[in-house]
């Protein structure tokens, strides 16, 4: 669909994914980083799910925070 389109993915579409992950961190990231421990390396993979309409506008759809990893 991009390609019949002629829709460029780096112009169009990552813009708007950047935009949506900047939102949720913003609007939940402090509860997202817990109790901060010197002694802790860790992190925590996120899924996020986005659907694009016909006029390839991007929506994000949901976050998980056990994302399927599966191929």
């Amino acid at each position: 669909m991009i390609k019949e389109k002629d829709i460029s993915f780096y112009n169009k579409i990552l813009p708007q994914i950047k935009k949506r992950v900047a939102d949720v961190f913003k609007a939940s990231g402090l509860k997202l980083i817990g109790e901060v421990r010197s002694d802790y390396n860790g992190f925590e993979w996120l899924g996020f799910d986005f659907m694009l309409d016909d006029d390839m506008n991007l929506s994000l759809i949901e976050v998980n925070t056990n994302p399927c990893l599966e191929t």
